[in-house]
């Protein structure tokens, strides 16, 4: 299990190597440059290299790529310029100097001249914009930012008014009392986002003066962040996420742990540990990649690429130190780390304003009901990866309804009117229609200096929008109303957007007039989130009218881990699903619960090829799925272990433990319960082996069994009977030899392509004796076609054989064994003989072309039940079920 200390140093390696790697790539000595990919270098790039260097300093780490992590900082903050650098950039410049000794008396400083200090004293004072703040032209988390900026100035020893401090420290108190939830209300308008749990970390370092303010704030926002928080970021709508939501995860997680005010140190530690892995992914060639094949939001665009890098990695050294001071504990598994919920988490009482967070039953999301700009900030369904809206956008709303119409966007926008929640469903309704560009608009900072929207009325109306979760689906009833003309309306529609990650299937059902279709978007700017890259867009477009009543269900691919991914059983399981499933090999992830828990099942087969047969190794692996969290499923192919029989007991353990078992037969559940029994929670299966006529039958020769025979170098025959098939301990291959050898016809054929040492008599009718060895499939379908009957010898201790699935697939007869499974698998496809050599011999000696044509029909019969297509239906719902109940 990871401990704090182990995550933090996993964190100060990360952020050693992308330092490293900025030093070779972009930066020698680094030192920034003026310009990096045609954009100035501002001094907010400047002062959070210098913040990261000196965190990176106080932790212990002394050197990056063969420099002073010290003699660079203190470099960076001399050459400045401080007239340019303000609020967060004041405060980072300042907290590198305190680490590094301060402005005065400093022996580190001494090079320094009076010019270099002055210009350092005014990169740390950024009082001018406490004008701004108070008069509200600001967010309000820049009270936060300006009162640390203050606070360190006080620490520094270069505030010259301490009342300025207890002013602010007053002002944020207030603000952090103002609701009872103590979410921050930002811009005001229900503007609740990732800034809510920021600014209690921006107010970390002066929480002593803040006391329960901020440390009964902090508890209960961190308990909300624990259940909206997603693998993929803590928070995933609103502005400033993608990967600073994903570092939210370990700086929460952190500070929580360090100051002992969590009552779940395991789950915050378990959230971080898997954002630390998350992270790693956000970075290449010494930069953060948010800007590639994703997007950020405006202000944190590619000119800012330098300072987002920077950004983050202080963020992440100042979690390590965070961790290093934690006491120890485990992290949580990753199935703990995220646990099922289904909450509507209050934000503001008042307003309407929340969020229904759902997790579990197969299906997760949150669903915002906020006030913000653009449509970040709309009630849209999220979950990185699954749904998804477009970054700086106020014209393609996802997933709600939108109205066109006098040459603007609209649609239902901020928080409800009335919501009501219930397990499972959520009932909203809205009002008006307003347009996106007048939704709350960012006011200026210092850093957005022209962010004002045109306002532009709404068109009154009625939404009424139910939710609710449907096993794996998301379904979603719609009304809309409207009141202007129908004329006055150019268009309404609903966009669904899709990421390569995850495929959606999406469905529209309505009595209106419309249209639907399936839009091409890869590569396209506008059609990018904080995460990925939309590849397709699912849209309904409705004929405007008074009225209109529609519904939309999405549901996402369903993700399966599978021990063999690449056998010809499972492709033709689940290529016959298309888009609904995407199945993985799952061997590579045995010891990684991390990779497995981004799976929504774990599909088994032939365990003693995927763990092999050692009970310890089997009970590792189960742990390692169930610290996944996600449903073990195994398809039953075999009663025992091939090539093992005394390794029983790992076919024990597994039986114990799956969730879900697929038998192709009534008569091999019967025999597994007795042999090994389930656990009390084990759903079953029934479901037939699916055929292999769709690989054999191209393969039909034209010239049928003549043809095939000729190429085989046969000569005709009146009746030919074959093995096929890999040897078995229960395949009597003996028994059917010395029946043809004793039975009284005479133009009999016996084609053996399956011998492991029998005995063969003096008898010119064995025409092929062959030991066994697996062969191109084009050679088994000349062989299979050149057959007037299989002949199935099986005794009791299997399961299932696959040949009866190629008698099925290539219409033949079969002469079988009294073994349980032939006669349900095969019915009158199977001509029964008994158990004997002398059974045996009189069939053949009795068999007619009558009885041999009517096996064969009764083999065709069987190929639709027994098609890949609806053996894979039947298959899919069962998974479907365990998925959604787990």
């Amino acid at each position: 299990m990871t401990t704090p200390s182990e995550i933090a140093n996993q964190l100060l390696s990360l952020v050693e190597a992308v330092l490293s790697d900025l030093e070779s790539e972009h930066a020698p000595g680094l030192d920034l440059p003026r310009v990096h990919g045609g954009y100035l270098v501002g001094p907010d790039a400047r002062a959070d290299l210098a913040f990261t260097l000196s965190l990176l300093h106080e932790a212990g780490v002394e050197q990056v790529a063969g420099l002073q992590c010290a003699d660079i900082a203190l470099d960076i903050v001399r050459q400045l310029d401080g007239t340019k650098t303000h609020s967060f950039y004041s405060y980072r410049t300042a907290e590198t100097l305190l680490r590094f000794g301060g402005l005065d008396d400093n022996p580190a400083l001494k090079a320094w001249n009076e010019a270099d200090l002055a210009n350092a004293a005014e990169a740390i004072d950024s009082s001018s914009m406490l004008g701004a703040l108070a008069a509200g032209q600001l967010p309000n988390n820049y009270a936060v930012v300006l009162t640390r900026c203050e606070f360190d100035r006080f620490r520094l020893g270069r505030l010259p008014d301490e009342g300025v401090l207890d002013t602010l420290i007053d002002k944020v108190s207030a603000l952090f009392t103002q609701l009872p939830t103590c979410w921050l209300d930002d811009f005001g308008g229900a503007n609740f986002d990732i800034y809510t749990p920021d600014v209690y970390l921006f107010a970390e370092p002066f929480a002593e003066r803040l006391g329960t303010a901020w440390s009964t704030g902090f508890q209960r926002v961190l308990s909300d962040v624990a259940d909206l928080a997603t693998p993929q970021g803590a928070i995933v709508w609103g502005r400033s996420t993608g990967a600073l939501g994903v570092v939210m995860n370990i700086e929460l997680g952190a500070t929580a742990l360090s100051r002992a005010l969590t009552d779940d140190p395991k789950g915050w530690l378990g959230r971080a540990e898997l954002a630390t892995r998350q992270i790693s992914g956000w970075f290449e060639d010494g930069l953060v990649n948010a800007h590639k094949h994703r997007s950020t939001m405006f202000y944190r665009g590619p000119q800012r690429r330098l300072q987002m890098t920077f950004d983050l990695l202080g963020k992440l050294v100042q979690a390590a130190l965070e961790l290093q001071k934690a006491d120890p504990v485990d992290a949580a598994t990753p199935a703990a780390s995220f646990q099922a919920v289904d909450r509507l988490i209050v934000l503001d009482p008042r307003s309407n304003a929340c969020v229904w967070t759902h997790r579990g039953t197969g299906v997760d999301f949150v669903l915002p009901f906020v006030g913000g700009f653009w449509v970040d900030y709309t009630s849209a369904l999220r979950w990185p990866g699954t749904y998804e809206v477009p970054v700086n956008n106020n014209q393609l709303a996802a997933m709600l309804p939108v109205v066109h119409a006098d040459g603007i966007v609209r649609t239902t926008f901020g928080t409800p009117d009335s919501i009501q929640h219930t397990d499972g469903q959520l009932e909203v309704s809205f009002k008006q229609f307003t347009p996106l560009d007048s939704a709350l608009t960012a006011p200026e900072t210092p850093d957005t200096p022209d962010a004002h929207a045109v306002d532009t009325g709404p068109i009154a109306g009625f939404r009424h929008a139910r939710y609710r979760v449907d096993r794996r689906s998301v379904v979603v009833d719609e009304t809309l109303r409207f009141e202007r003309h129908p004329d006055t309306i150019d268009g309404i529609s609903l966009q669904i957007p899709e990421t390569s990650k995850r495929r959606l299937l999406v469905e529209f059902e309505t009595d209106h007039r419309c249209t639907t279709r399936v839009i091409d978007t890869a590569g396209m700017l506008a059609h990018r989130s904080f995460w990925n890259e939309h590849v397709r867009v699912h849209e309904i477009d409705l004929e405007p009218a008074p009225e209109i009543n529609f519904t939309w269900k999405v549901t996402p691919q369903l993700l399966v881990a599978c021990t063999a991914a690449g056998h010809w059983y499972n492709r033709s399981l689940y290529d016959a699903l298309g888009e609904r499933t995407a199945d993985h090999e799952a061997s590579p992830l045995l010891d990684d619960p991390a990779a497995l828990s981004e799976f929504d099942v774990f599909h088994l087969h032939w365990p003693e090829w995927f763990t092999g047969t050692d009970p310890d190794r089997t009970r590792e692996v189960i742990a390692n799925l169930r610290a996944a969290g996600i449903p073990i499923l195994w398809t039953q192919h075999n009663r025992k272990p091939h090539y093992f029989s005394d390794a029983r007991e790992s076919y024990r353990i597994w039986c114990s433990e799956a969730d879900g078992v697929i038998h192709h037969s009534r008569y091999g559940r019967e025999v597994m319960e007795a042999d090994y029994g389930y656990g009390d929670h084990t759903r079953h299966l029934v479901a037939p082996h699916g055929h292999w006529g769709q690989r054999l039958e191209p393969l039909r020769p034209a010239g049928g069994k003549a043809e095939a025979e000729e190429s085989l170098g046969l000569s005709p025959a009146g009746l030919r009977l074959g093995i096929i098939g890999a040897p078995r301990e229960e395949k009597n291959v003996q028994l059917v030899i010395d029946a043809v050898h004793a039975c009284k016809r005479d133009d009999v054929q016996l084609c053996v392509w399956s011998l492991a040492g029998e005995e063969l008599p003096d008898d010119d009718r064995i025409v092929v004796a062959e030991q066994y060895e697996l062969v191109d499939l084009e050679v088994y379908a000349r062989r299979l076609f050149s057959l007037d009957a299989l002949v199935m010898p099986y005794r009791e201790g299997m399961l299932t054989t696959g040949v009866a699935a190629d008698a099925i697939g290539g219409g033949l007869a079969s002469l079988v064994s009294d073994w349980g499974y032939l006669d349900e698998a095969l019915g009158p496809a199977g001509i029964p003989y008994g158990s004997t050599v002398e059974d045996l011999a009189a069939c053949i000696d009795s068999l007619s072309d009558d009885e041999l044509r009517s096996a064969a029909a009764a083999a065709a019969a069987l190929q639709a039940d027994t098609d890949w297509s609806t053996v894979a239906e039947t298959t899919y719902n069962f998974i479907e079920g365990l998925v959604a109940d787990h």
